[in-house]
């Protein structure tokens, strides 16, 4: 990792000699042009000078980024942005940046945010960002929706303001490298800008990095992420993803009800429940309207529906396309040997709302439960939910946890222990709601939601052969763990970075 200048002065020097490098560059390959008959605006691939052979299409890119943290010594966001629930729903909201970078090259406010209820697309069915005067239709672009009025992902101006600009008492900042690894023809970070265990989930990241455009090279950038992201290219607002992950959902009567369309799916996370040695066998069902759904075998029979015969966590669709204001809920039950077979011990129902079965959403917080027998506490069946230093849940917006107690119903019993049966809801946004569609990416917290892609050809203003800049602005506002994939085919990201010390702004 290269240090970073922080004398102002030796930034300047550092940028001016960026600039003359480019000037450089542009008078060897005019030169190389002319002495191979390739014209303005020509399709064809000019030679290079040997200078600057090897910085085009290398190996890797590094990227400096600076990383903003909105947290508290307590784990609490210092921005009421952060952890912010949309009461219009949650999903995809555009418009919340203002279309032109300011002179500072910073974001502008431009509103709470309208709610994307079905996404543009163009022929290949890519996600587009909506119509701009500034980026040109191609055939076969298809129309989104958007809401009719503004929403409230973003508490006022002031609070956005606040993203990424340095504020005393607000955020720390800190600059760190970011790597574009070669991928075939192109370029691509796929990861997380989270930070190691532990580090505050509430962030922002801000990039920018100069680039040489070629005509006729069908170049883009695509993002892919389940938390937010913008792209601008010259200032230029090209990529519009903010907004809130997840769905809006109730918890009515011990019951998910969401409140747009979904497609569910189970989750059984872990089971542990013993009399004596003997572990018991678990089974459960979820209902989904009238609908009953026992994918890991039958409720009624301990010995095939035993949820420990499953390798777990394990998940499993329920129903695709339920519709708004349909309540889920999940059944279990326990099984104890009597005379040689095996018979119910105790059943519980999520909905109506039962003492045997607590439900749990982002944000709340861990129940400090000593586990029965020294079995697996549900403190572990919850870690990779749980949020180290603010010991609270970290869930997406788009899930719910039910903790059953199948082995008494006495909750004041050293056996109520609330891990006997783990289930984890998942209600996944579907087209014409008000997310994206869904990308082959598993690596993070789960599948990205929002997936958009810029094609530098729509973009009428960029020159050929000229120096043009792009610049990525992500946040993380969710509580949880994020995931980001970004991906181009420029290949003349790394040539502006000819200094002698790469990575240093």
């Amino acid at each position: 990792m290269h240090r970073f200048l922080s004398n102002k002065k030796h930034r300047l020097y550092g940028e001016v000699a960026i600039l003359l490098a480019l000037a450089g560059v542009f008078a060897r390959l005019n030169s190389a042009r002319a002495l191979d008959g390739s014209g303005p605006g020509s399709q064809t691939v000019a030679p290079w000078g040997n200078l600057h052979r090897s910085y085009v299409g290398s190996n890797d890119v590094t990227v400096g980024m600076t990383r903003r943290t909105f947290t508290n010594g307590a784990g609490e966001p210092t921005n009421p942005d952060f952890r912010h629930g949309a009461t219009s729903g949650g999903g995809r909201y555009a418009d919340i940046m203002a279309d032109q970078l300011a002179e500072n090259g910073k974001p502008v406010f431009r509103s709470t945010g309208t709610r994307v209820e079905a996404v543009w697309t163009d022929s290949a069915g890519n996600p587009i960002v909506p119509p701009r005067d500034y980026i040109a239709a191609k055939p076969g672009d298809a129309a989104g929706r958007m809401a009719g009025s503004s929403g409230d992902a973003v508490t006022s101006a002031a609070t956005f303001n606040q993203w990424f600009n340095d504020t005393p008492g607000v955020n720390n900042s800190a600059r760190s490298p970011l790597v574009f690894s070669r991928q075939g023809t192109g370029y691509v970070f796929d990861g997380s800008f989270d930070g190691p265990a532990g580090s505050p989930p509430d962030y922002t990241v801000e990039m920018e990095y100069p680039f040489v455009y070629e005509s006729g090279r069908d170049w883009y950038f695509s993002t892919a992420t389940d938390a937010e992201v913008w792209v601008f290219i010259d200032g230029k607002l090209v990529i519009d993803g903010g907004g809130l992950r997840g769905v809006a959902f109730s918890i009515t009567n011990g019951a998910v009800v969401p409140q747009q369309t979904v497609n569910a799916s189970m989750t059984v996370v872990g089971t542990a429940i013993q009399s004596g040695s003997t572990l018991l066998p678990v089974t459960t069902m979820a209902n989904v309207g009238n609908n009953v759904y026992a994918p890991f075998g039958l409720f009624t029979d301990p010995t095939r529906g035993n949820v420990r015969l499953s390798t777990l966590p394990r998940t499993v669709d329920l129903q695709s396309n339920v519709a708004a204001g349909t309540p889920i809920f999940v059944h279990g039950a326990s099984w104890i040997n009597s005379r040689g077979d095996w018979a119910r011990h105790l059943t519980a129902v999520s909905s109506p709302a039962t003492q045997q079965v607590r439900v749990l959403r982002n944000g709340d917080e861990v129940p400090d439960i000593r586990p029965f027998a020294n079995q697996t506490s549900v403190a572990t069946f919850l870690s990779p939910y749980v949020n180290a230093a603010t010991r609270r849940i970290t869930l997406r917006d788009d899930q719910v946890i039910f903790l059953f107690e199948l082995g008494t119903t006495d909750m004041r019993a050293a056996a109520a222990d609330f891990q006997d049966l783990v289930v984890l809801v998942n209600l996944e946004p579907i087209g014409g709601s008000n997310t994206e569609p869904d990308t082959t990416t598993t690596t993070g917290s789960g599948v990205p939601m929002f997936t958009q892609r810029i094609s530098l050809s729509r973009l009428g203003w960029l020159q050929d052969r000229g120096s043009h800049t792009l610049k990525i602005l992500f946040a993380n506002r969710t509580g949880a763990a994020s995931h980001v994939r970004l991906e181009t085919n420029i290949t003349t990201l790394n040539l502006a970075n000819m200094r002698s010390a790469p990575g240093v702004d």
